[in-house]
């Protein structure tokens, strides 16, 4: 994460800055930090050699979480690895090998950090992904928790777009579409606005249980900081 930060802040400074601030618990203040120092010239730390970094992540067994940097868990040695990996550009070879392992938990929270971490220095490219694996279910489920947080907020209408392609209709995909719609409330890329996104969407949908699962997402956010937002969606589907 802090790679892809340092290298997001090189590009991107507000951008990054602003990202870093949403990051939460315990490296909420060091992500700042660190984006602050490459903002300023203090320099990033020097990227460990992703094939190195991945060789030791696989050599490892231990998953227990530590608060002690000097002894991650084998899914925070991943972390860094596929981090090298997205800021070296060398982000096929780190997709080449998450695909490569046989289908377990392990392979799904690897695919999710790989998704996760790309989609912040190249989304455009980490989607691109996502619409090649569509017809992967559970590789698929994978990349779009990867993606979704950062895709729902920058680009709701083509999140709208892979959920319809990736998931037939069901829980899965009645998730998808709630999780874009709470998202992307109170976002906007150029002159379109998330909120008008998800209001088009449930729009959209056939009366039933989907389109009353992302009309109640969309509400409970609205209710926040929008209320007239909420009511109004509430009356347009009353009978």
């Amino acid at each position: 994460l802090w790679m892809v930060l340092c290298r997001w802040a090189e590009t991107d400074p507000a951008a990054a800055l602003a990202e870093a601030k949403q990051v939460t618990g315990q490296y909420g203040l060091d992500a700042v930090r660190i984006v602050e120092n490459t903002i300023s010239g203090l320099g990033r730390p020097t990227p460990p050699d992703p094939d190195t970094a991945l060789a030791q992540a696989q050599a490892m067994t231990n998953d227990v979480a530590s608060k002690n940097p000097d002894n991650p868990t084998r899914a925070q040695a991943f972390g860094k690895a596929f981090g090298a990996y997205v800021g070296a550009g060398r982000t096929a070879e780190a997709v080449a090998f998450v695909t490569s392992l046989p289908e377990s938990e392990e392979r799904q929270r690897l695919v999710s950090d790989l998704a996760r971490q790309w989609a912040y220095v190249d989304l455009p490219g980490a989607t691109a992904w996502a619409n090649q694996v569509t017809g992967d279910a559970s590789l698929c489920k994978a990349v779009w928790d990867g993606l979704k947080d950062r895709w729902a907020r920058v680009d709701p209408a083509g999140a709208v777009q892979f959920a319809l392609a990736a998931f037939i209709p069901g829980e899965a995909r009645t998730m998808s579409f709630s999780e874009i719609a709470g998202r992307s409330l109170g976002t906007s890329t150029g002159d379109v606005y998330g909120d008008d996104v998800a209001w088009n969407l449930t729009q959209q949908l056939p009366g039933g249980p989907e389109r009353d699962a992302v009309a109640a997402a969309l509400c409970n956010r609205w209710l926040e900081y929008a209320p007239d937002q909420a009511a109004r969606m509430i009356a347009s589907m009353t009978p």
